[in-house]
């Protein structure tokens, strides 16, 4: 069942890479920078504000790095964790598809 429900998200998003669900349809999520995000910083997407989610990773290059700064701007060739409910991380998504 919980493989079933992992294939499903992925389908229905481009950009999820993997996820770990929590209470109350709280999911941390991996997901692929790209379209909007490429070329923004952290504090330009004022994502905490807008979405009511947090970034609180940034990987690149297998290193994990938890300590950046909102100054840190995307290239396009990183993952973000982000941690926030379900549907919120999902609307995060399609906005920064388009």
């Amino acid at each position: 069942a919980d493989m079933a429900v992992r294939i499903g998200k992925r389908l229905i998003s481009r950009s999820m890479l993997d996820y770990i669900s929590l209470d109350d349809d709280v999911e941390v999520r991996r997901i692929q920078v790209g379209g909007k995000l490429v070329g923004a910083t952290v504090q330009e997407l004022n994502v905490r504000q807008v979405y009511g989610i947090n970034v609180i990773a940034v990987e690149r290059d297998h290193q994990t790095n938890v300590e950046f700064s909102p100054q840190y701007r995307f290239s396009g060739e990183e993952i973000i964790a982000v941690i926030g409910k379900i549907d919120k991380i999902d609307r995060f998504e399609q906005d920064i598809q388009q």
